[in-house]
């Protein structure tokens, strides 16, 4: 469990990681990021509660974001900017203060059977 953090409940600058299982809640600046970072795959966590995104992409690419739970965060669910290649894909996104997924200046994202309700907008390119 990762929480009360004054960053992201997990932040990554590196390559070909698996963050598995993790409750991260109630973090500043998220409840976990990926920067720069390529060939990760984030599944199966809970990052809720967070001041900021659930989980997001910043110049990341060829990454997976599957079967994660991100509920009730101050920011979207899932965002990505400037990120490509990667794949969104089975996560549940309930009452962000914003979008439930988020695009931002990225392209050749694949997004499939998500489920998002309650938010802002439930997809937003």
């Amino acid at each position: 469990m990762v929480t009360n953090s004054s960053d992201s409940g997990i932040l990554a600058h590196s390559d070909d990681n698996t963050p598995f299982g993790v409750l991260a809640i109630d973090n500043e600046y998220g409840g976990i990021r990926l920067e720069g970072a390529n060939n990760n795959t984030v599944t199966d966590n809970n990052v809720s509660f967070n001041s900021a995104a659930g989980i997001e992409l910043e110049d990341s690419r060829h990454n997976k974001i599957v079967f994660n739970t991100a509920n009730e965060n101050a920011d979207t669910g899932i965002e990505l900017e400037e990120s490509s290649e990667n794949l969104i894909e089975s996560n549940s996104v309930y009452k962000s203060d914003n979008d439930g997924i988020e695009l931002k200046g990225s392209k050749n994202n694949r997004i499939l059977a998500n489920h998002a309700t309650g938010n802002m907008d439930g997809l937003c390119l």
